[in-house]
């Protein structure tokens, strides 16, 4: 889990600041100048250093892969 707003400044681990990445995405964002943002639906949208951005909705699981 990746915590919004960081644990060491405040974050609380919950579902409302952790956002679910992979190792890739956040190395990504930890040493690679990648940002996002998450809004109250779970959409999350990254945004590359150079500007391009990419939205992810959240998947919903019970209705099957």
């Amino acid at each position: 889990m990746e915590h919004n707003l960081p644990y060491d400044q405040g974050g609380r681990t919950n579902p409302i600041n952790a956002t679910p990445v992979d190792r890739r995405w956040h190395r990504a964002k930890t040493h690679g100048g990648w940002t996002y943002t998450k809004d109250e639906q779970g959409v999350v949208t990254w945004r590359s250093p150079t500007g391009l951005t990419c939205r992810v909705e959240p998947h919903d699981y019970r209705l099957g892969p």
